[in-house]
């Protein structure tokens, strides 16, 4: 048994470091024509709120760069805290590498970090124990940006530096405990409850910023969400994503040495409080993570949707929840759900914010599993509904928009699903009396 753990413990360090690496190496080839260290500069010292295609931003080059480092920030905190690598570490990996290409940089993160550190000492713990918590608490990251580079506050940087690394610390105070408690309000049918965390952590940062310094100031009413992005590159991203889910595919047959038994064990699983590797295989979730990769990657390429920064980000995030409870028969129906919903909306299925909205829509993929498809449709129309309104609350700080909209959904839902439910056993139990 130690063998086997220590054994994917080391396959998912070098998955996780080949990854970043590759996406480096493909980022320096891409910027050939020059730009890459101006470009990445310039990512690291613009605001962050959504939506910032960072493709757009500083270029493909650079954007990639951006995603990779971040990989390789986050695998040596992996290794150097000595963290027991999980399946909730998948989601901490792709959601820091997805971000990275629309928000999440260095500059933004590691004060986050430090704060979660400086939080684990206090509580005399090893950082180990807290290290998937630190890349989540992440999703903040854009309020470190505000207070570097807002556009509408320009504080000079002996002054906006101190005041981002105390933010971070605070952020960080407040996360960690909160994320605890959050998952108890969904019940674990949110796979993002770091984005629910986030959500609530933002939305109070963000009044407090509005009151304190927005308002007197008077440039409240000129606060607006970015709107960066850029067209996309489909054939790139396309066979760039293609070949590394198809490497992942291969990389899970290998290690499941031909045994197809423990994928079937994994998508007829409900998704719902589960880690796959311990109950089918590490080799059974990089098979689904390069499925719902391929997947979603074709769809988004047949609706037209703009092979971008925030999309092609967003898609690894569909991949963050594989090991923890999404795969394809759980998450299409959230699909249908927004595919249905398009007709109603003004909005279409390729708005780059609406195919963003999707991928992290996809975490409520236990709902559909548990009380069945027609309630993953339910929740994927609520999703595609409320998605485009909620980022305001918060000024856009919280990257897990997405996340945290599927947690107001499952909360507002949740209580009639369970009725449902069990009103139906109810009657199938009564029903087997009668029988007897």
């Amino acid at each position: 048994m130690d063998v086997h753990f220590h054994r994917n413990q080391k396959i998912m360090h070098v998955y996780f470091l080949a990854f970043s690496l590759i996406l480096i190496v493909v980022g320096v080839f891409a910027a050939s024509g020059g730009g890459l260290i101006s470009g990445w500069v310039k990512i690291l010292t613009s605001p962050a709120a959504l939506t910032m295609d960072y493709v757009e931003l500083g270029g493909l080059g650079a954007a990639l760069l951006n995603a990779g480092s971040m990989g390789l920030l986050s695998s040596v905190l992996f290794i150097c805290s000595g963290a027991e690598l999980v399946a909730a570490s998948f989601s901490a990996f792709f959601l820091t590498v997805g971000f990275s290409l629309f928000g999440m940089n260095a500059v933004n993160s590691i004060p986050i970090i430090f704060g979660v550190f400086l939080y684990s000492k206090v509580k005399k713990e090893p950082f180990s124990k807290y290290a998937n918590i630190a890349l989540f608490a992440c999703a903040t990251a854009p309020t470190i940006s505000e207070m570097l580079f807002s556009n509408y506050v320009k504080t000079p940087l002996y002054l906006s530096i101190p005041i981002a690394i105390i933010v971070g610390i605070a952020i960080a105070a407040v996360f960690v405990p909160l994320l605890a408690h959050c998952s108890a309000t969904h019940k674990g049918y949110v796979l993002f409850n770091a984005g629910v965390t986030a959500g609530f952590v933002c939305f109070v940062a963000f009044t407090i910023y509005r009151t304190t310094v927005l308002q007197p100031l008077g440039v409240d009413g000129d606060y607006k969400l970015n709107s960066v992005s850029s067209p996309g590159f489909p054939l790139f991203f396309g066979l760039l994503y293609g070949a590394m889910f198809l490497g992942s595919i291969v990389l899970g047959i290998i290690l499941n040495k031909g045994n197809q038994r423990s994928f079937k064990q994994l998508i007829s699983h409900t998704g719902h409080g589960i880690d796959y590797i311990s109950h089918a295989s590490l080799g059974s979730v990089y098979i689904n993570i390069g499925s719902l990769g391929i997947v979603f990657l074709t769809y988004f390429i047949c609706i037209g949707a703009p092979i971008n920064g925030p999309v092609m980000g967003a898609l690894l995030g569909i991949l963050a929840c594989a090991g923890t409870g999404s795969h394809l028969r759980n998450t299409l129906p959230i699909l249908i759900g927004y595919v249905l919903m398009s007709f109603l909306a003004s909005w279409n299925l390729s708005a780059q914010g609406m195919c963003v909205a999707l991928c992290y829509g996809t975490c409520m993929s236990p709902v559909s599993g548990k009380f069945g498809y027609a309630a993953g449709v339910l929740v994927g129309a609520l999703h595609a509904c409320l998605v485009p309104f909620v980022a305001v609350i918060y000024g856009g700080l919280n990257l897990y928009n997405g996340g945290f909209t599927s947690g107001l959904v499952v909360l507002s839902i949740l209580p009639l699903l369970e009725a449902i439910a069990a009103h139906s056993e109810a009657r199938l139990e009564k029903n087997k009396v009668k029988q007897i």
